[in-house]
């Protein structure tokens, strides 16, 4: 029995090993365990076993369906190829092993997905050439290239390009059409590089091709521009037809030339490098239409390369109309209703036809002369010529317009015109009275005099329709109107004719015959009978009440649905048998029926109050009355109304939102309104948690509602909110929504293009987005266009995605850079966006989550060289010429240079405020005839041109941006005259004291050609009030052998803010003994201030310059005492600082006396003679010091109220002080 035991025991630990040892090594798996594959790549099944395996089946199944099987035990490895797969494909390999005991099994399951296409290849059209990287394209040569991929889903594709050389001809078949241009080549006109990027989509995914190609030069033809266009010309005129051409790469001198002249009077010449001008002087041999042929060619380095162009316009050469001529006409004085003639003689060379016609100009009334006029052709035995003539009866139409225009006319549009002024007399005529009147305020519409109606208690209104002719004549008229009858005289106004009356019951019932009359100022008179019947009538009245009040209340549709309602009719009435009663009011609430006399309206609530509205009643003859009615509106309490609940959608878990409740109720609008509103809500479903919903205040008319989704759950919610009035009255929304549970936000996985950290280089391939913060750094070009792409995934489905692209933070909403449903973003970056910008991508899904990516991009500068936009004109140089922004193409400038980096409009110009140009400049040629400097404070674009010889030269300028440049053409400048400039000087006092006037005289020896030291005389002192300027006449006179070129005048003040003008500061040449004047104005001194002017005058040629001091001394305006004392110490002053004025000090002391004295007259005398003393003495110390071999005589002319005792003071310090001190003026002997 123990043996059994051990026995069984020992098969069941054999049975147990053999179980365990079948197995599999290693799983099965598809393709190393990939969950996808796509449709290129071969399904590869591997398993591995345990050797004690005695049979295997392997089982594909596609779909869920069998499809091979395979049963080799050997096998490790089962290939299904891949063309037997197809995308959406879902793929199990199922290996099943037995050793003969134990049976297992292992499984793998694998998704086949779309492809991208296939890289796509670029052909050209015409030979089916592979295009690679380095292909050559010319400029402005156009290539028919064809691109194309195939998918290995046959997949339909899309194409896009992106390349700012070539354009889309056909998308279907990807034919494009690139055509580079000057602007791809590199700096100077060398080759340069352009990069496109060709991209295949199959809805999905893309694959892109980037072909780099080499842009060569090309040396295009010149053109006109414009372009020539057809001319015509009389043959009484000159055709002068300016043309341009140009040439892109700037080989200029271009060369124009007529290919033929079909008519001898044609020649063309060349005025610059780009314009020529054809001339023609055509007389009536050439008369026709010629064609004209231009010829253009340019002018290369390489004349290999040399282009011409041909272009041709017709030429018609019309046969001039030779206007006709008035040669006389003849008129006379007229009378008014007299015969009047007037005979015009007219002569044309062409024989055309001639007509007379008459216009009157600004004259009020119709033409009354004939208009039109066939002239006769009349012979008088030496010429013939055409006459009109105009025979009428003139009247007062004639005496008006009697400003009359004769013109005559051939017909072709020549004509002759005068202009005659008539003498005619005037006859007064008497006023003429109408019988029918049209005043349009007539109650009763009467119309004829003869026949007018009025009646008792109505307003009766009449315009007496008058007129005089004579009003419009030269002596004008004027008329009074008057009758017979005293009740019309005291209501007719007698200087405009209306009659305005009621007639009263005295005056009802009668027929009255009224004779009218209308008396002009020549007391002419006419008359006419009114015949005016008066009928009785009662006015219309209101009965009981001479008032009436009438109470109504706001309308509600739920809460009072009253009208304001009142009938008139009712309470009206009038005594006439059948008289209508119209009813009107002044109300701004309703309108009362005119014939039913019934208020009825709907009050709101801006009408509530107490009013008082004017009730009118009048009967069908115009009688009237009228009444006051007190409406008094009451408040109606309005019910609050909540207005439609817009909740944001959708709403997720996770995120917050809120929305307003808001409340309308009419009782808010009325003054000192209580009304208050409060809000609930309760919920609709029960057990469902509303915690997270709460309802805040806003203000009266509005709550909050809160939904705190971080702690709501998902679900159907629905909850009633109802407000409530003062009055309790209220309203109920019911707000029903749905709350989804929060889902991962969309994964971007790949992006395209890429560079740091992964790459060093900007890549334009596919990369998994495992970038940090996804962010990547890349290097692009100015003037390229890039593809941003991405590949974005979602839980929700990729196809329910948004993507929104910025561009330095700002949404890109442009559609010619967004394609694919916003998906990709195909940008653009223009001459103007070097520097550091950033492109972000977000994509959000239909459940509020979103994410990004960055490009944070660094855009090279490319650099473009300047451009010479035309060409300058030749310049004629009169001594010195300055141009402002010379150089610079800036605003209206048409010629210059600029910058196309520095244009940031790109219209070709750069705006002279807002852009600023970096070019700086150089010129060569015109050496010794010309000196070019730039003007600075023109930012260096403005030339100051100085001839220094009378000669013609050419000069060309060089603009630089530091790196490129660029020459312009060849510039003639002519110089006429290389002559310095000259100038004079004047002043006299502002003060209304004194006057100060003074010659100055240049003196110039006659031995040489070089003029003496200039002398300048001046003023030594003058005192001025304050609140004046100082204004000093100077006058400058050559007596030299020749003239003085170029003296120009100055001055310096030793005093701060003081500022000193000269009329003219400036003679370009002063005439061999002729005087010059101008005058000096000193200004913003400080009262009380004395300062030192010095005034200077140059002269250029001969060169010499002179300078002579003026003393000013400035005073306050005050009474006489205060104005000596200050006088006295200004003197002091004066001796004090001037050493060789001190021996006037003794004459100073008497004039103090004389001031303590009170005897202010002559204090001011002796002051003013030491004051004229000093500035005599220091006139001449400060000539000493450069004194002339002789000098004319200075003219010291003194005017003034105070100089005349100033020269007798002179008089009397040049006898005392001045014996030792005498000098002379001299001049050298010739």
């Amino acid at each position: 029995m123990k043996n059994k035991i051990e026995l069984g025991i020992f098969v069941l630990l054999i049975s147990i090993i053999l179980i365990g040892a079948i197995s599999f090594n290693t799983s099965v798996s598809i393709n190393s365990g990939a969950t996808n594959a796509i449709t290129t790549e071969n399904l590869v099944c591997l398993w591995n076993t345990t050797a004690d395996m005695t049979e295997m089946n392997v089982t594909w199944l596609k779909n869920g369906i069998h499809f091979m099987n395979l049963t080799d035990i050997n096998s490790t490895n089962s290939t299904i190829p891949y063309l037997n797969t197809s995308k959406g494909q879902t793929w199990i390999c199922n290996v099943t092993i037995t050793n003969g005991t134990i049976l297992t099994s292992s499984s793998d399951s694998i998704t086949i997905e779309n492809a991208a296409p296939n890289t796509p290849t670029v052909y050209n059209a015409s030979n089916g050439a592979i295009i690679l990287n380095g292909t050559n394209l010319t400029e402005d040569i156009s290539y028919i290239l064809i691109f194309n991929s195939t998918d290995p889903d046959n997949d339909i594709l899309t194409y896009v390009l992106s390349s700012s050389i070539c354009t889309e001809l056909n998308s279907s078949e990807s034919r494009i059409n690139c055509t580079p241009t000057s602007s791809n080549l590199g700096a100077g006109n060398t080759a340069g590089t352009h990069s496109a990027q060709f991209i295949a989509s199959d809805g999905s995914k893309l694959s892109g091709n980037i072909v780099e190609f080499v842009i060569q030069p090309y040396n295009d033809e010149p053109y006109f521009s414009p372009v020539l266009i057809n001319k015509t010309v009389y043959t009484n005129a000159t055709l002068n037809y300016s043309i341009t051409a140009l040439d892109e790469e700037g080989d200029y001198p271009l060369n124009f030339s007529l290919v033929s002249t079909p008519i001898g009077c044609l020649n063309i010449t060349q005025t610059s490098n780009t314009t020529a001008e054809i001339f023609c002087d055509p007389s009536i041999n050439n008369v026709g239409n010629w064609t004209v042929i231009v010829n253009i060619s340019d002018n290369p380095v390489d004349l290999s390369e040399k282009r011409t162009v041909l272009s041709n316009f017709t030429l018609q050469i019309l046969r001039a109309n030779t206007a006709p001529v008035i040669t006389n006409w003849t008129y006379t004085s007229g009378t008014q209703n007299e015969n009047y003639i007037i005979t015009v003689n007219a002569t044309d060379i062409d024989n055309n036809s001639l007509t007379l016609t008459t216009s009157t100009g600004s004259c009020s009334l119709a033409n009354p002369w004939p208009a039109i006029t066939v002239m006769n052709l009349t012979t008088n035995g030496t010429s013939t010529f055409g006459q009109g003539t105009i025979n009428i009866t003139l009247n007062n139409s004639h005496i008006v317009c009697n400003n009359l225009t004769l013109t005559v006319t051939d017909g072709l549009q020549g004509y002759d015109s005068e202009t005659i002024l008539l003498n005619l007399t005037n006859v007064n005529d008497p006023p003429t009275i109408i019988n029918t009147s049209t005043n349009l305020n007539s109650p009763l519409n009467n119309v004829n005099i003869n026949n007018l109606i009025a009646y008792e208690n109505a307003p009766f209104i009449y315009q007496i329709n008058a007129t005089d002719m004579d009003n419009l004549t030269y002596e004008g008229d004027n008329i009074t109107y008057y009758s017979n009858t005293t009740f019309i005289n005291n209501s007719l106004n007698i200087n405009s004719g209306l009659i305005s009356f009621t007639p009263n019951s005295t005056l009802a019932g009668n027929n009255w015959s009224i004779m009218i009359f209308v008396k002009d100022s020549h007391n002419n008179i006419t008359n006419k009978t009114m015949s005016l019947e008066i009928l009785g009538n009662s006015p219309p009245t209101f009965n009981g009440a001479q008032n009436f009040t009438l109470y109504c209340s706001e309308y509600d549709a739920n809460y009072y649905n009253q009208s304001c309602y009142f009938n008139f009719s009712l309470n009206t009435s009038d005594t006439d048998p059948g008289d209508n009663i119209t009813f009107y009011d002044n109300s701004s609430f309703f309108v009362i029926n005119e014939t039913t006399g019934i208020i009825n309206f709907t009050p709101n609530w801006t009408q509530i109050g107490n009013w008082s509205v004017q009730i009118n009643i009048t009967d069908a003859r115009g009688a009237n009355n009228q009444t006051t009615l007190y409406l008094i509106i009451n408040n109606t309490n309005n019910g609050p109304t909540i207005q439609p609940i817009e909740l944001p959608t959708p709403l997720v878990t996770g995120h917050p939102t809120i929305a307003y409740v808001d409340v309308t109720d009419d009782d808010f609008n009325n003054d000192n309104s209580t009304e208050n509103i409060t809000f609930n809500y309760t919920n609709n479903l029960g057990g469902t948690n509303i915690s997270f919903i709460n309802l805040t205040r806003f203000n009266n008319s509005r709550q909050i509602l809160w939904l705190d989704l971080d702690s709501a759950e998902p679900g159907n919610y629905s909850i009633n909110i109802t407000v409530f009035d003062t009055s309790n009255l209220t309203d109920v929304e019911t707000v029903t929504f749905w709350v989804y549970n929060q889902t991962a936000p969309p994964d971007i996985t790949q992006v395209i293009p890429f560079g740091t950290p992964k790459s060093n280089f900007t890549n334009f391939t596919w990369t998994n987005n495992d970038f940090s913060n996804s962010i990547t750094n890349i290097n692009l070009t100015e003037n390229n266009t890039y593809l941003f792409n991405h590949t974005t995934t979602d839980d929700e489905g990729a196809e329910n995605l948004s993507f929104y692209w910025f561009y330095d933070g700002t949404k890109i909403t442009n559609n010619t850079y967004l394609i694919e449903s916003n998906h990709t973003l195909n940008y653009s970056f223009d001459f103007f966006s070097s520097g550091n910008h950033n492109i972000t991508l977000v994509a959000s899904d239909e459940k509020l989550e979103n994410t990004s990516f960055t490009w944070n991009i660094t855009t090279a500068d490319v650099n473009r060289p300047p451009i010479l936009f035309a060409n300058f004109s030749d310049l004629t140089i009169n001594s010195t010429t300055q141009i402002n922004t010379f150089l610079f193409r800036c605003g209206d400038n048409s010629e210059g240079f600029y910058d196309p980096d520095d244009d940031n409009n790109s219209n070709e110009e750069i705006d002279c405020s807002t852009e600023l140009s970096t070019l700086t400049y150089n010129y060569s040629g015109c050496a010794g005839i010309a000196t070019i400097t730039y003007i600075t404070s023109d930012d260096g674009h403005g030339v100051n041109i100085v001839g220094r010889e009378v000669d013609s030269c050419y000069v060309n300028f060089t603009a630089t941006d530091g790196d490129l440049t660029v020459t312009s053409n060849n510039i003639l400048i002519n110089i006429t005259d290389t002559a310095a400039s000259r100038q004079v000087v004047t002043y006299s006092t502002g003060s209304s004291q004194r006057v100060l006037t003074q010659t100055i005289t240049v003196p110039v020896p006659e031995e040489v050609q070089k003029p003496v030291p200039l002398d300048v005389v001046l003023p030594e002192l003058v005192t001025i009030l304050n609140n004046d300027s100082l204004s000093i006449p100077v006058k400058l006179r050559n007596n030299w052998n020749t003239s003085l070129f170029g003296t120009r005048m100055s001055a310096r003040v030793n005093a701060s803010g003081v500022e000193v003008s000269f009329t003219r500061d400036y003679f370009y040449e002063i005439l061999s003994g002729e005087t010059v004047e101008t005058t000096m104005t000193v200004s913003n001194y400080r009262t009380g201030e004395n300062f030192e002017l010095l005034v200077y005058a140059n002269v250029s040629e001969p060169e010499f310059t002179d300078n002579a001091m003026i003393l000013i001394n400035s005073l306050e305006q005050s009474s006489k005492g205060q104005e000596v004392e200050t006088k006295v110490t200004f003197a002091q002053d004066l001796l004090s600082q001037n050493p060789e004025c001190q021996e006037l000090n003794e004459y100073l002391d008497q004039a103090t006396v004389k001031f303590r004295q009170g005897e202010y007259g002559e204090t001011l005398k002796a002051v003013d003679a030491v004051i004229n003393g000093c500035k005599y003495l220091m006139s001449q110390s400060q000539k000493s010091k450069e004194s002339p071999k002789k000098f004319q005589e200075v003219v010291f002319q003194l005017k003034g109220e105070y100089f005349s005792y100033g020269l007798i003071g002179l008089g009397a310090i040049l006898i005392i002080v001045l014996g030792t001190f005498i000098f002379r003026k001299t001049k050298p002997k010739i």
